[in-house]
């Protein structure tokens, strides 16, 4: 396992945490990011982790694979939600998974069956996910489950708007 810092930052008056997740508005940012809100009725298109408070450092799924990047890509459009359940230890160990994720591809077809699910209530088939591609909210969801955490229970592969239900998560602020 990889050892990190646990750093807090405070930003505008909003101290960050490592582990913290991002919800991006997607309004106003393209077709993509408005289709996907329109789709889930939700003004989320995107979702991403905090990993390093202290150099505001991201991972996330981009369009292409799991990546790093910076925070203030999407400043002014972040809403700030974290998890009340984690400690420093459970926060490396989300982290350390998260890391091991970079590289991977982006889900496509994913992305396209949460637009059934959403458009025509069709349910994905739990046989689907045999692919080590990942979108961004399940990245966010598998790397909690990975420490016994499930952000959306009964969802297995959820959107940034089940992550925004989620009744594990408590808002911390926008930035």
């Amino acid at each position: 396992m990889i050892k990190i810092n646990i750093y807090k930052i405070k930003t505008n008056k909003l101290e960050l945490m490592p582990c913290d997740i991002l919800l991006i508005k997607g309004e106003g940012r393209g077709f993509i990011p408005e289709t996907i809100c329109n789709i889930q009725n939700s003004i989320y298109s995107h979702s991403a982790v905090l990993i390093d408070a202290k150099n505001e450092k991201i991972i996330e799924a981009g369009w292409f694979n799991v990546l790093y990047n910076n925070l203030d890509f999407y400043k002014g459009r972040i809403d700030v939600y974290r998890c009340l359940e984690l400690n420093n230890s459970l926060r490396e160990q989300v982290i350390d998974y998260l890391i091991k994720q970079l590289g991977k591809l982006y889900d496509y077809k994913m992305l396209f069956l949460e637009m059934c699910r959403y458009l025509i209530g069709l349910t994905i088939p739990k046989f689907y996910k045999n692919t080590p591609s990942v979108i961004c909210s399940e990245l966010i969801s598998d790397s909690w489950r990975s420490i016994g955490i499930d952000l959306c229970p009964n969802i297995k592969y959820p959107s940034p708007k089940d992550i925004f239900l989620s009744n594990k998560l408590c808002h911390i602020g926008s930035l």
